[in-house]
């Protein structure tokens, strides 16, 4: 579920909750990698290059350690802004997923081997040589049907985790859904002044972010800066003057958007009041270094996202708000029908996709109480049909594939 409103304010190209956007060499950089991590494992089993079996196991687990991670960056964008400082509850999720995934994957590879054993490898320890099947080789059925001790102890580890996440996740659904109205009334009640100069420290995101403010002062076109952007009118940059107010302190305006063809200032002079304005737009707070995989470049004028404190040091301001306004549409930007900045193409969203990732969790517990159950009580009646038949005479042999295979006779 996604909530999205076109406020009548200044466009923005990044989610609004904070999380990550990816780009073509993004996901071509995470698709190299994986092909490069899936491969290395294969040429290591192909060609035996490592002395040892254990160490070649060893290997590989780590490259699938890395592989997992690599998806959770570069495809499913997990990033320490990731739901607005989440980043400790994104890294135990990244944990938990590489536990299930490896853990799992080696218990299934073991039951493999020990249900599906070779025809010769069970001739050989399990058939002696009279046809019938040997104590010994019931009890290593028996032993190889049970799980070891610490699978059972991370299986249920496991278990507990997968119940934990889908109960976070429905508490995240909650808190979502109070976030998403808490916006909405924000966006839409009247514009106040905004905070004053004292109450700056104290200004942030859970408190003030997307306020409907105002704010007056007269611009200064010649410090003004251009962040790139993508909008639904297409690729451009977004336009930031500072504003300087009577008491001498600035604030950042996001005047809106431009296409690459009116960069240039002198394209639009029209469009550039040089009186007093009256500025309502959104509270936004900063977003320092850069967007999703690219770094703001102060000393080549190359900016990805609006960060306050940097564009104030490249441009040499100073008494500088710890926010910017997104303007309205309707703001006093602009002179003339096309020739200042575009406004009015914010979209506030806010992805809601917690009870679908509730009920993922909620089945994947269940899915492993199954297996659970299986091993464990599925045992008792595996045994109830374990019937050892006679061989038939001394020129026949008798084994068994499988927990569920009869006794096969073959002549010698």
């Amino acid at each position: 579920m996604n909530t999205d409103t076109h406020a009548a304010h200044a466009g923005d190209h990044h989610h609004d909750d904070g999380h990550a956007h990816s780009t073509f060499s993004g996901y071509m950089l995470g698709f190299v990698l994986s092909v490069v991590l899936t491969a290395i494992p294969f040429w290591l089993v192909m060609s035996g290059t490592l002395p040892s079996k254990q160490i070649t196991a060893l290997v590989i687990m780590a490259f699938a350690v890395v592989q997992i991670v690599v998806h959770m960056i570069y495809f499913l964008h997990m990033n320490t802004k990731s739901e607005n400082g989440w980043s400790m509850m994104a890294l135990i999720f990244t944990i938990v997923m590489v536990v299930i995934a490896l853990s799992g994957s080696l218990w299934v590879m073991n039951h493999l081997n020990s249900n599906m054993m070779p025809i010769h490898q069970m001739r050989r320890n399990e058939v002696s040589e009279l046809g019938t099947v040997t104590s010994k080789a019931g009890r290593a059925r028996r032993k190889a049907a049970r799980p070891s001790f610490w699978l059972t102890v991370l299986s249920l580890t496991a278990f507990a985790a997968l119940i934990a996440l889908g109960v976070w996740q429905i508490e995240r659904r909650a808190w979502k859904l109070a976030l998403i109205d808490r916006v909405e009334q924000r966006v839409h009640a009247p514009a106040q002044p905004i905070p004053s100069p004292a109450s700056w420290p104290a200004v942030s995101a859970a408190s003030d972010e997307y306020r409907h403010v105002t704010v007056a002062g007269r611009f200064l076109h010649d410090r003004e800066t251009l962040v790139q952007a993508v909008t639904e009118e297409g690729p451009g940059y977004w336009v930031l003057t500072p504003l300087k107010r009577d008491d001498g302190t600035q604030v950042l305006i996001n005047r809106g958007f431009v296409p690459p063809e009116r960069r240039e200032a002198s394209m639009r002079r029209n469009g550039n009041p040089d009186g007093e304005v009256e500025i309502t737009g959104l509270l936004r707070m900063t977003e320092p270094k850069g967007g999703f995989l690219r770094n703001n470049v102060p000393q080549h004028n190359r900016w990805y996202s609006r960060d306050v404190a940097a564009i104030a040091a490249a441009r040499g301001l100073h008494d500088v708000a710890p926010f910017f306004v997104d303007a309205d549409a309707g703001s006093q930007t602009a002179q003339g029908p096309i020739e200042g900045p575009i406004g009015g193409l914010t979209v506030i969203r806010f992805p809601n996709n917690h009870l679908i990732y509730a009920l993922t969790w909620f089945a994947l517990a269940f899915m492993l109480a199954g297996k659970l159950f299986v091993t464990f009580g599925g045992g008792l009646f595996r045994r109830g049909r374990f019937v050892h038949e006679p061989a038939g005479g001394s020129d026949a042999a008798a084994r068994r594939t499988g927990s569920d295979a009869g006794t096969i006779v073959e002549q010698t």
